[in-house]
């Protein structure tokens, strides 16, 4: 229990809490006093799915961002790359590359079953995320052109969403799924652009710099955070949509990169090469100093949150 000014602000009561529940209890307890205090839920319990090195494979795992209950999502072998969550938190998807070919693959967690697709997806399948209304949404290589495309629920491609004689890939959507934030070359190199989902307009959000992607816009659509490749390496950068201004988050050493927002659009989840291999850190909106997240053994890359609020 906490108080403020004499007044109760956050009460709670849990029964059984033993030496396994009492940090989940824990956990229950900042992200309600963080909801006290701010009106939005904390972090603390909003996991985090990831890329983790294994020899020469590439597996899905989950942890929270304090570093507790790491979980294994894949033991597919090849490489399961690019990890997204569905809306409510009960599905990953995920970009399997076996040895003939790419496939998207989509995570239950209530059946811990996997389903792998590649029918009438063409030659690969690139960062696959939940769009509006869940439906999935990705790049395609079709006919040797790759657009971001849109899925059925049958896993067909219904409509091509992004479309240029260049590569347009990496698609974010807010949480409202009113706006799509995704990578293209259509400038000549990477750049980072934002779509209206609408009214289906497109403008270009960096102006800066030579090599901007892997773009994650915020919850409420406010922030989008990328990697920019500057002369000193990849570091994150920040861009308000409201207002045009940039602000670079990290400062290495080493490579930052695949940033990732947390529930609240506070956080910001990413991976880094400072300490030698790649790791993940969490650092804010405003740039303080990076924590890093235990993933165990292995190189970890490619975060992405859970941004569900509920529990």
């Amino acid at each position: 229990m906490s108080r403020r000014g004499g007044r109760r602000v956050v009460g709670k009561s849990y029964s059984d809490v033993g030496d396994i529940t009492l940090p989940q209890a824990a956990d229950r307890v900042c992200s309600a006093f963080l909801e006290a205090l701010t009106g939005k839920k904390g972090f603390f319990d909003s996991p985090i799915a990831f890329v983790r090195q294994e020899g020469k494979t590439k597996e899905i795992y989950t942890v929270l961002p304090q570093g507790r209950e790491l979980k294994r999502i894949t033991r597919l072998g090849g490489f399961n790359l690019s990890p997204s969550w569905s809306s409510d938190g009960s599905r990953i998807a995920f970009t399997h590359i076996a040895k003939t070919r790419h496939e998207l693959g989509i995570y239950d967690s209530k059946t811990q079953k996997i389903t792998l697709i590649s029918k009438g997806l063409g030659q690969t399948v690139i960062s696959p995320v939940f769009g509006p209304g869940d439906k999935l949404t990705m790049s395609l290589n079709r006919n040797g052109v790759t657009n971001i495309s849109e899925l059925d629920a049958a896993y067909r491609p219904t409509r091509i969403l992004a479309a240029s004689p260049y590569i347009d890939v990496s698609p974010s959507f807010d949480r409202s799924g009113s706006m799509m934030a995704f990578t293209s070359g259509r400038a000549g190199n990477p750049h980072i652009y934002l779509m209206d989902m609408k009214t289906g307009q497109v403008r270009r959000v960096t102006m800066t710099g030579k090599y901007n992607t892997h773009p994650c816009l915020s919850p409420d659509g406010r922030y989008v955070a990328y990697t920019n490749r500057t002369a000193n390496g990849h570091r994150i950068f920040l861009h308000d949509l409201e207002t045009g201004r940039e602000k670079q988050l990290t400062f290495g050493p080493g490579n930052d990169e695949y940033p990732a927002f947390g529930p609240d659009g506070y956080f910001v989840a990413f991976a880094s090469s400072r300490s030698g291999g790649y790791k993940l850190y969490l650092t804010t909106r405003h740039g303080d100093t990076p924590k890093s997240i235990s993933t165990g053994a292995g190189q970890a890359f490619a975060p992405a949150w859970d941004t569900a609020l509920q529990w």
